[in-house]
Protein backbone atom coordinates (compact mmCIF):
# COMPACT_ATOMS: atom_id res chain seq x y z
CA UNK A 1 0.00 0.00 0.00
CA UNK A 2 1.51 3.30 -0.85
CA UNK A 3 2.25 6.14 1.47
CA UNK A 4 -0.38 8.21 -0.04
CA UNK A 5 -2.81 5.83 0.34
CA UNK A 6 -1.85 4.98 4.33
CA UNK A 7 -2.00 8.73 4.67
CA UNK A 8 -5.61 9.15 2.98
CA UNK A 9 -6.88 6.17 4.87
CA UNK A 10 -6.17 7.87 8.01
CA UNK A 11 -8.09 10.88 7.40
CA UNK A 12 -10.97 8.96 6.09
CA UNK A 13 -10.72 6.83 9.77
CA UNK A 14 -10.73 10.34 11.25
CA UNK A 15 -13.18 11.62 9.86
CA UNK A 16 -15.59 7.87 10.15
CA UNK A 17 -14.70 7.33 13.88
CA UNK A 18 -16.65 10.72 15.21
CA UNK A 19 -19.35 9.39 12.41
CA UNK A 20 -19.49 5.65 13.99
CA UNK A 21 -19.62 6.76 17.63
CA UNK A 22 -23.43 6.79 17.49
CA UNK A 23 -23.36 3.52 17.22
CA UNK A 24 -21.32 3.32 21.20
CA UNK A 25 -23.28 6.12 22.81
CA UNK A 26 -24.20 3.38 25.41
CA UNK A 27 -23.51 4.14 29.15
CA UNK A 28 -22.66 0.42 29.57
CA UNK A 29 -19.98 0.27 26.91
CA UNK A 30 -16.53 0.74 28.53
CA UNK A 31 -13.81 3.08 26.87
CA UNK A 32 -11.94 -0.14 25.81
CA UNK A 33 -15.19 -1.85 24.49
CA UNK A 34 -16.26 1.34 22.43
CA UNK A 35 -12.96 1.75 20.86
CA UNK A 36 -12.60 -1.86 19.40
CA UNK A 37 -16.18 -1.42 18.23
CA UNK A 38 -16.01 1.78 16.47
CA UNK A 39 -12.55 0.49 14.82
CA UNK A 40 -15.01 -2.78 13.67
CA UNK A 41 -17.32 -0.37 12.43
CA UNK A 42 -15.01 1.46 10.05
CA UNK A 43 -13.43 -1.64 8.81
CA UNK A 44 -16.31 -3.98 8.03
CA UNK A 45 -16.14 -5.33 4.37
CA UNK A 46 -18.86 -6.30 2.11
CA UNK A 47 -19.69 -9.44 -0.33
CA UNK A 48 -22.02 -9.20 -2.68
CA UNK A 49 -22.71 -12.68 -4.18
CA UNK A 50 -22.39 -13.94 -8.04
CA UNK A 51 -21.19 -10.86 -10.22
CA UNK A 52 -18.86 -11.99 -13.10
CA UNK A 53 -15.90 -9.66 -13.60
CA UNK A 54 -15.75 -7.92 -16.52
CA UNK A 55 -13.29 -9.44 -18.95
CA UNK A 56 -12.44 -9.80 -23.07
CA UNK A 57 -15.72 -12.26 -24.50
CA UNK A 58 -17.05 -12.12 -27.82
CA UNK A 59 -21.19 -11.62 -26.90
CA UNK A 60 -23.60 -14.27 -27.17
CA UNK A 61 -26.50 -13.66 -29.57
CA UNK A 62 -29.40 -11.43 -27.04
CA UNK A 63 -32.43 -10.99 -29.23
CA UNK A 64 -34.15 -9.75 -26.57
CA UNK A 65 -32.21 -7.32 -25.93
CA UNK A 66 -31.55 -5.46 -29.08
CA UNK A 67 -35.51 -5.64 -30.19
CA UNK A 68 -36.88 -4.22 -26.79
CA UNK A 69 -37.04 -0.64 -25.99
CA UNK A 70 -34.15 0.63 -27.95
CA UNK A 71 -34.69 -0.92 -31.10
CA UNK A 72 -35.84 1.88 -32.69
CA UNK A 73 -32.85 3.96 -31.92
CA UNK A 74 -29.96 1.94 -32.90
CA UNK A 75 -29.28 0.46 -36.04
CA UNK A 76 -27.18 -2.17 -38.02
CA UNK A 77 -23.92 -0.51 -36.96
CA UNK A 78 -24.76 0.02 -33.46
CA UNK A 79 -25.55 -3.81 -33.15
CA UNK A 80 -22.37 -5.44 -34.85
CA UNK A 81 -20.61 -2.60 -32.32
CA UNK A 82 -22.28 -3.85 -29.36
CA UNK A 83 -22.63 -0.13 -28.60
CA UNK A 84 -26.11 0.96 -27.84
CA UNK A 85 -26.44 5.08 -28.54
CA UNK A 86 -30.07 5.43 -29.45
CA UNK A 87 -28.83 7.78 -32.25
CA UNK A 88 -28.43 5.86 -35.18
CA UNK A 89 -25.13 5.61 -35.29
CA UNK A 90 -23.16 6.77 -39.03
CA UNK A 91 -19.72 4.85 -39.67
CA UNK A 92 -17.23 8.39 -39.31
CA UNK A 93 -19.51 10.22 -37.81
CA UNK A 94 -17.69 10.37 -34.16
CA UNK A 95 -14.88 11.56 -35.77
CA UNK A 96 -16.51 13.93 -38.12
CA UNK A 97 -15.12 12.28 -41.16
CA UNK A 98 -18.40 10.51 -42.24
CA UNK A 99 -18.59 8.98 -45.38
CA UNK A 100 -20.26 10.50 -47.94
CA UNK A 101 -20.58 7.88 -50.94
CA UNK A 102 -22.34 4.80 -50.29
CA UNK A 103 -19.54 2.25 -51.66
CA UNK A 104 -17.29 -0.23 -50.23
CA UNK A 105 -14.31 1.63 -50.20
CA UNK A 106 -15.83 4.75 -48.24
CA UNK A 107 -17.90 3.34 -45.74
CA UNK A 108 -14.88 1.45 -44.78
CA UNK A 109 -12.54 4.17 -44.59
CA UNK A 110 -15.28 6.14 -42.44
CA UNK A 111 -15.51 3.17 -39.66
CA UNK A 112 -11.84 3.34 -39.54
CA UNK A 113 -11.75 6.49 -38.40
CA UNK A 114 -14.17 5.36 -35.49
CA UNK A 115 -12.49 4.84 -32.76
CA UNK A 116 -12.31 0.74 -31.28
CA UNK A 117 -12.62 -0.65 -35.07
CA UNK A 118 -9.67 -2.59 -36.21
CA UNK A 119 -9.10 -3.23 -39.78
CA UNK A 120 -8.34 -7.07 -39.91
CA UNK A 121 -8.78 -10.25 -42.32
CA UNK A 122 -11.20 -13.13 -42.05
CA UNK A 123 -9.69 -14.80 -38.54
CA UNK A 124 -11.33 -18.29 -37.20
CA UNK A 125 -13.50 -18.54 -34.12
CA UNK A 126 -11.42 -19.68 -31.64
CA UNK A 127 -12.56 -19.43 -28.06
CA UNK A 128 -14.73 -16.68 -26.26
CA UNK A 129 -12.22 -14.73 -25.08
CA UNK A 130 -11.32 -12.97 -27.98
CA UNK A 131 -12.00 -9.83 -30.40
CA UNK A 132 -15.41 -10.07 -32.01
CA UNK A 133 -15.30 -10.12 -36.00
CA UNK A 134 -17.95 -7.66 -37.71
CA UNK A 135 -18.54 -7.44 -41.22
CA UNK A 136 -19.13 -4.63 -43.77
CA UNK A 137 -21.38 -4.65 -47.14
CA UNK A 138 -23.01 -2.12 -49.31
CA UNK A 139 -25.66 -1.75 -51.46
CA UNK A 140 -24.12 0.56 -54.26
CA UNK A 141 -25.63 4.17 -53.84
CA UNK A 142 -27.84 2.83 -51.44
CA UNK A 143 -26.76 1.88 -48.00
CA UNK A 144 -24.56 0.29 -45.72
CA UNK A 145 -24.96 -3.17 -43.80
CA UNK A 146 -23.20 -4.55 -41.04
CA UNK A 147 -23.12 -8.64 -39.44
CA UNK A 148 -21.76 -9.29 -36.43
CA UNK A 149 -19.73 -12.77 -35.39
CA UNK A 150 -21.70 -14.27 -32.29
CA UNK A 151 -20.12 -16.68 -29.49
CA UNK A 152 -21.46 -19.75 -30.88
CA UNK A 153 -19.41 -18.62 -33.82
CA UNK A 154 -22.81 -17.57 -35.99
CA UNK A 155 -23.48 -14.52 -37.66
CA UNK A 156 -26.20 -12.03 -36.49
CA UNK A 157 -27.49 -8.64 -37.75
CA UNK A 158 -30.04 -5.56 -36.98
CA UNK A 159 -31.72 -4.05 -40.29
CA UNK A 160 -32.30 -0.69 -39.23
CA UNK A 161 -34.66 -0.39 -36.88
CA UNK A 162 -36.69 -3.18 -37.36
CA UNK A 163 -35.74 -6.39 -34.88
CA UNK A 164 -31.96 -7.98 -34.69
CA UNK A 165 -32.19 -11.33 -36.26
CA UNK A 166 -29.66 -14.13 -36.69
CA UNK A 167 -31.79 -14.93 -40.65
CA UNK A 168 -30.87 -14.31 -43.93
CA UNK A 169 -32.99 -12.77 -46.65
CA UNK A 170 -33.94 -16.49 -47.33
CA UNK A 171 -34.74 -16.84 -43.56
CA UNK A 172 -31.54 -18.85 -42.87
CA UNK A 173 -28.98 -19.12 -40.28
CA UNK A 174 -25.70 -17.37 -41.38
CA UNK A 175 -22.85 -19.22 -41.48
CA UNK A 176 -20.82 -16.88 -43.35
CA UNK A 177 -22.11 -13.20 -44.40
CA UNK A 178 -19.70 -13.18 -47.03
CA UNK A 179 -22.15 -16.50 -49.00
CA UNK A 180 -25.30 -15.61 -46.67
CA UNK A 181 -28.41 -13.79 -48.88
CA UNK A 182 -27.76 -10.53 -48.32
CA UNK A 183 -30.60 -9.20 -51.09
CA UNK A 184 -29.39 -5.93 -52.70
CA UNK A 185 -26.26 -5.46 -50.31
CA UNK A 186 -24.08 -7.54 -52.97
CA UNK A 187 -20.97 -5.66 -52.34
CA UNK A 188 -18.59 -7.19 -49.27
CA UNK A 189 -16.50 -4.62 -48.38
CA UNK A 190 -14.53 -6.91 -45.25
CA UNK A 191 -13.68 -7.24 -42.02
CA UNK A 192 -13.26 -5.27 -38.40
CA UNK A 193 -12.90 -6.35 -35.06
CA UNK A 194 -13.48 -5.08 -32.11
CA UNK A 195 -13.32 -5.78 -28.07
CA UNK A 196 -16.09 -6.28 -26.00
CA UNK A 197 -15.94 -6.17 -22.23
CA UNK A 198 -19.41 -7.53 -21.11
CA UNK A 199 -20.52 -6.70 -17.11
CA UNK A 200 -23.79 -7.87 -17.19
CA UNK A 201 -24.72 -11.37 -18.16
CA UNK A 202 -26.72 -10.46 -21.58
CA UNK A 203 -23.53 -9.30 -22.97
CA UNK A 204 -24.75 -6.64 -24.69
CA UNK A 205 -23.45 -2.99 -25.10
CA UNK A 206 -20.50 -3.64 -24.37
CA UNK A 207 -18.30 -2.46 -27.70
CA UNK A 208 -15.08 -0.67 -26.58
CA UNK A 209 -15.45 1.75 -29.55
CA UNK A 210 -16.54 5.61 -30.35
CA UNK A 211 -19.55 5.66 -32.56
CA UNK A 212 -22.32 7.89 -33.26
CA UNK A 213 -22.47 10.91 -31.15
CA UNK A 214 -19.89 9.60 -28.28
CA UNK A 215 -16.98 11.93 -27.59
CA UNK A 216 -14.91 9.28 -26.35
CA UNK A 217 -14.39 5.57 -25.64
CA UNK A 218 -16.27 3.74 -22.61
CA UNK A 219 -14.05 3.26 -19.95
CA UNK A 220 -13.41 -0.45 -19.54
CA UNK A 221 -14.49 -2.05 -16.39
CA UNK A 222 -12.40 -2.45 -13.63
CA UNK A 223 -10.99 -6.21 -13.50
CA UNK A 224 -9.25 -5.53 -9.79
CA UNK A 225 -10.48 -8.64 -7.42
CA UNK A 226 -10.22 -6.97 -4.36
CA UNK A 227 -11.78 -3.51 -3.14
CA UNK A 228 -11.17 -1.30 -0.46
CA UNK A 229 -14.34 0.54 -0.55
CA UNK A 230 -13.49 3.96 1.11
CA UNK A 231 -15.54 6.49 -1.40
CA UNK A 232 -19.07 7.32 -2.46
CA UNK A 233 -18.15 9.25 -5.19
CA UNK A 234 -14.24 8.60 -6.11
CA UNK A 235 -12.60 4.70 -7.75
CA UNK A 236 -11.77 3.04 -4.42
CA UNK A 237 -7.96 1.23 -4.30
CA UNK A 238 -7.75 -2.18 -5.79
CA UNK A 239 -5.35 -4.74 -6.15
CA UNK A 240 -5.37 -8.93 -7.63
CA UNK A 241 -6.52 -11.39 -4.71
CA UNK A 242 -4.15 -13.98 -6.24
CA UNK A 243 -1.03 -11.57 -5.47
CA UNK A 244 -2.62 -10.90 -1.36
CA UNK A 245 -2.44 -14.96 -1.40
CA UNK A 246 1.29 -14.85 -1.36
CA UNK A 247 1.63 -13.53 1.69
CA UNK A 248 1.42 -16.12 4.55
CA UNK A 249 0.13 -14.01 7.34
CA UNK A 250 -2.55 -12.40 5.03
CA UNK A 251 -3.57 -15.77 3.47
CA UNK A 252 -4.09 -17.10 6.74
CA UNK A 253 -6.23 -14.37 7.86
CA UNK A 254 -8.69 -14.34 4.63
CA UNK A 255 -9.08 -18.06 4.90
CA UNK A 256 -10.46 -17.62 8.05
CA UNK A 257 -12.59 -15.04 7.30
CA UNK A 258 -13.73 -16.80 4.01
CA UNK A 259 -14.26 -19.76 6.40
CA UNK A 260 -16.95 -17.70 8.75
CA UNK A 261 -18.63 -16.14 5.67
CA UNK A 262 -19.16 -19.36 4.03
CA UNK A 263 -20.44 -20.96 6.89
CA UNK A 264 -23.03 -18.35 7.50
CA UNK A 265 -23.88 -17.44 3.99
CA UNK A 266 -24.80 -21.55 4.48
CA UNK A 267 -27.27 -21.37 6.87
CA UNK A 268 -28.69 -18.10 5.84
CA UNK A 269 -27.16 -15.61 8.83
CA UNK A 270 -27.61 -12.50 6.89
CA UNK A 271 -25.97 -9.14 9.15
CA UNK A 272 -29.38 -6.66 10.19
CA UNK A 273 -26.76 -3.67 10.17
CA UNK A 274 -26.70 -1.22 7.70
CA UNK A 275 -23.53 0.29 5.78
CA UNK A 276 -22.44 4.03 6.83
CA UNK A 277 -21.36 6.27 4.96
CA UNK A 278 -17.44 6.83 5.84
CA UNK A 279 -16.71 3.23 6.54
CA UNK A 280 -14.30 1.21 4.92
CA UNK A 281 -15.20 -2.36 3.55
CA UNK A 282 -13.72 -5.11 1.03
CA UNK A 283 -14.93 -6.90 -1.75
CA UNK A 284 -13.99 -9.83 -2.82
CA UNK A 285 -14.30 -10.89 -6.48
CA UNK A 286 -12.99 -14.46 -5.96
CA UNK A 287 -12.29 -14.97 -9.73
CA UNK A 288 -10.34 -18.18 -9.76
CA UNK A 289 -12.48 -19.92 -6.50
CA UNK A 290 -9.47 -19.49 -4.67
CA UNK A 291 -11.76 -17.94 -1.35
CA UNK A 292 -15.32 -19.01 -2.17
CA UNK A 293 -16.80 -19.95 -5.75
CA UNK A 294 -15.48 -19.17 -8.83
CA UNK A 295 -16.54 -15.57 -10.07
CA UNK A 296 -18.33 -15.22 -6.87
CA UNK A 297 -18.18 -11.93 -5.83
CA UNK A 298 -18.94 -11.27 -1.76
CA UNK A 299 -20.19 -8.61 0.56
CA UNK A 300 -18.48 -9.38 4.23
CA UNK A 301 -20.96 -7.19 5.95
CA UNK A 302 -23.93 -9.07 5.33
CA UNK A 303 -22.49 -11.89 7.05
CA UNK A 304 -20.31 -11.31 9.81
CA UNK A 305 -21.58 -11.17 13.28
CA UNK A 306 -20.06 -8.00 15.17
CA UNK A 307 -17.78 -10.68 16.84
CA UNK A 308 -16.25 -11.67 14.11
CA UNK A 309 -15.72 -8.04 12.48
CA UNK A 310 -12.27 -7.91 14.36
CA UNK A 311 -11.15 -10.52 11.65
CA UNK A 312 -11.77 -7.95 9.32
CA UNK A 313 -10.15 -5.77 10.92
CA UNK A 314 -7.02 -7.59 11.06
CA UNK A 315 -7.03 -7.96 7.65
CA UNK A 316 -7.20 -4.35 6.71
CA UNK A 317 -4.54 -3.63 9.52
CA UNK A 318 -2.21 -6.10 7.42
CA UNK A 319 -3.14 -4.58 4.12
CA UNK A 320 -1.74 -1.57 5.66
CA UNK A 321 1.76 -2.63 6.17
CA UNK A 322 1.95 -3.77 2.47
CA UNK A 323 2.72 -0.82 -0.25
CA UNK A 324 0.61 -2.75 -2.89
CA UNK A 325 -2.68 -0.44 -3.05
CA UNK A 326 -2.51 2.02 -5.54
CA UNK A 327 -4.81 4.71 -5.91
Amino acid sequence: MSKDILTLRAKVISVGFPLSMSYCHSPKVGGILKLIIVQSLIFIATIIAQAEPAQLKVPKMDLDFWNGDIQYGNNCYNYATNRVTNSFAQPGEASDEMYTDLQCEDVYAAAEKDLGLIPTEFFEFNKKEDDTLIALVVSPNYDFHWYRRDADNMWSHKNGSTPATNLDESYELISDPETADRGSYTDFCGYFRVKNYPTNKDEQNAGQVRIGDMKKLPAIPEQYEVIISMYSGRRNPSFPLADLLKDQELAKSLKSLSKVVSSRMKSGQRSTRAPRLGEMSLQIVDREGLLFKKNARVNVNEWLSDKDQLLQKEILQQLQKRNSVKN
